[in-house]
Order: structure tokens, then sequence, then C-alpha cells
């Protein structure tokens, strides 16, 4: 059980840090900081292209911006359609191939929100966790159940804005 909220929490942490709102306690997540690059694709037909893909990738690099490891992140329905996606018709090469796009990895988490896709320098989300993970018991004495609870205290902050470039309106 305690492997479970664990686990539990460890996903929350990393959805609050991918998409957090910064509202009612939640901590500001990438997709909704100031000054990181947006695409926008809502004009493409069938969403996803490798245009679009490079276009992520020029946002943070115009800003001079890459500074370490850069990386594209989306979730396990974009990830399949950009690998059955040819960069351009006819090539039998496909916009995700081999864990890559356009020459950077590409990882895949289900913490990505829908007709999304993320791209940029991850060092530079800094995660700040004050205290250890707790985990407190208590037992009901109106029914003599027990009640588990999971806390830990987490916050976000993006160092470097311009790191990072998102399109958030594919159209699949």
């Amino acid at each position: 059980v305690m492997n479970d909220l664990a686990q539990s929490l460890a996903l929350a942490i990393d959805l609050a840090g991918i998409a957090g709102t910064g509202a009612n306690g939640q901590p500001r997540g990438i997709l909704n900081t100031t000054g990181i690059g947006s695409v926008t694709t809502t004009t493409v037909a069938g969403g996803l292209t490798y245009a679009k893909a490079v276009e992520l990738e020029t946002a943070v690099k115009v800003d001079n911006a890459d500074i370490n490891t850069l990386k594209y992140v989306t979730n396990a329905s974009v990830a399949g359609i950009a690998k059955t996606t040819e960069k351009a018709t006819g090539t039998a090469q496909y916009i995700l191939d081999g864990g890559m796009m356009n020459g950077y990895a590409a990882n895949v988490s289900n913490q990505v929100p829908a007709n999304t896709i993320l791209f940029g320098d991850f060092s530079q989300l800094i995660i700040a966790m004050w205290g250890g993970l707790d985990i407190i018991t208590e037992r009901n004495s109106d029914n003599g159940s027990y009640i588990i609870s999971a806390f830990q205290s987490v916050d976000f902050g993006v160092r470097h804005p311009e790191s990072f470039s998102a399109t958030v309106d594919l159209n699949q």
C-alpha cells in the first residue's frame, strides 16, 4: 500500500511538473509557464508534421536556449501518430523512429496532455521538494477502519522558459 501511494504521488508530481496550473495550491508546470515557445498546429491537416516538429526545435534554438540535452516529450497517442506519419510522402522515414525525433530523444509519458508535444532542455525545470514523503495512518474510531494519507511538499520553477517550446493543439 505504501509503494502504491508513493507511486501515485510520483505520477501526480510528474503531471504537475508538465501541466500544473499554478492555481489552488497546485505547482505551475512547464506548459503553463509564461515565456515558453508556442507552436500552433490547428491549421495543419492531420496535426503533426515533420515541419512542426522542427518548428518546436527552432523556437528553442532561436532564443539561444539549447543549453544541455534537448528532447521531445509527448503522450502515447501522439507518439503512435508520429511513428506512422512520414516525414515526406513516399520516403518510408517517419517523424518518430527508434525513440528519436529529428535527431533528438523522444520520450513518451501519458502525463503529457492530449494533442501535446513538448520540446526542450528539461534540466531547466527546477524541482523543489521539502522534506520526505509522509505516510500517515489513522484509526477511524467510528468503525475501526484505517485512513492512510500521503503527503509530499513540492514546487517547480522553470529557470529559463525559452528552453522549452510546445504545441498543445494537434488535430489528430
